[in-house]
């Protein structure tokens, strides 16, 4: 839920985000767009005035809050007072399960995606091409945000879909991060796989648009595995969430040996966590492993159950 200063006020004002939340649309998506959609969902202001969100947002808002008032830009809509909405970390995004799911139903709707049950039960692993000139300086000209064990996932899944004796669907889709396309091929991505495996990155704020009872595992790489931003998400839906978690870098010699040296909040802790993220693709392992999300194993042992259940 989000903080209202007047909460009396039948108009709201957006404050103007600032860091990471003016250009990052994960965290944009996260910390503010979805709280925004939750509580208007439930409180039906009249208008809603934010002067520069990103493209996502104001799809995403366009596409839920179909009787409200939106106004982007600087023109203000024509209210007496507003109240302020500030972003808020912590709490869930979803004040309930039929939030959430309120919010997913009008989205496929606008995109004209089936609220249903896919016929054929889908894994896809989503792939990310980045091109950020930044990022690809830090790495020396080459990018590895990516997962190395594609076909390890493809025979695990091969694997859990005998053992459950059911049909199962595997793909691969890869979306350029500077060109993702509009909310809705986003959000098709999304909808249309029962499982999503996926490496950590801002494309997962599309993860509560799976399907009802639909499943995303994050693989984080190595020193990121205490990330919650996307199981916070899944919070109070119909979704659930579960996670791989990468190998240290075989070839990185300029990280720490220790995992803990490289999660905290210094500049070169984050400098660490950019350079294993960015520049070295993810490896998961096989046993033995210190803990359930380090090993492979443990992708296809909760394909199994999760396939037993989903009729």
């Amino acid at each position: 839920m989000l903080a209202l200063a007047v909460a009396s006020a039948t108009c709201w004002r957006v404050a103007p985000p600032t860091g990471r939340l003016r250009d990052n649309v994960g965290h944009q998506g996260e910390e503010l767009t979805y709280r925004l959609v939750n509580a208007a969902l439930r409180r039906r202001p009249e208008a809603i005035w934010w002067p520069r969100p990103l493209r996502w947002s104001t799809e995403l808002l366009n596409a839920t809050l179909r009787d409200v008032k939106l106004a982007f830009g600087d023109d203000a809509p024509g209210c007496e007072r507003f109240a302020t909405i500030k972003p808020q970390i912590k709490p869930p995004q979803w004040s309930s399960r039929d939030a959430h799911a309120t919010a997913r139903k009008a989205v496929y709707a606008a995109c004209g995606l089936g609220a249903g049950r896919l016929k054929e039960l889908s894994v896809r692993v989503l792939g990310r091409d980045d091109e950020t000139p930044r990022r690809r300086d830090l790495c020396g000209g080459r990018l590895e945000r990516r997962i190395a064990d594609i076909e390890a996932l493809r025979a695990a899944t091969v694997r859990a879909a005998r053992r459950a004796r059911r049909d199962v669907d595997f793909d691969v889709v890869n979306v350029s991060s500077r060109a993702p396309g509009d909310l809705c091929a986003q959000v098709a991505r999304f909808a249309t796989a029962d499982v999503l495996v996926s490496i950590h990155g801002a494309h997962l704020v599309n993860a509560p648009f799976l399907p009802p009872r639909g499943l995303l595992f994050e693989v984080l790489p190595w020193a990121h595995s205490k990330k919650r931003h996307h199981a916070r998400l899944l919070q109070r839906t119909d979704i659930s969430y579960d996670k791989l978690c990468g190998r240290r870098p075989a070839k990185a010699s300029n990280i720490p040996t220790s995992e803990s040296l490289c999660e905290g909040r210094s500049q070169a802790a984050r400098r660490c966590t950019a350079i294993v993220r960015d520049c070295h693709p993810t490896r998961m392992g096989t046993h033995p492993c210190v803990r359930p999300c380090d090993c492979i194993d443990h992708f296809e042992t909760r394909l199994v159950a999760f396939f037993a259940r989903v009729s």
